[in-house]
């Protein structure tokens, strides 16, 4: 997210929560990142 790969991260993203869905670590990040 950082340096711009704005796609990929949200790509990777996708894929933990499709493996993941509770996984409120990047629920929150997700939300957090998004907001700015």
């Amino acid at each position: 997210w950082v340096t711009g790969q704005h796609e990929e991260a949200t790509s990777v993203w996708q894929t933990i929560l499709e493996n993941d869905p509770d996984n409120d670590t990047i629920r929150q990040t997700i939300k957090r990142l998004q907001a700015e």
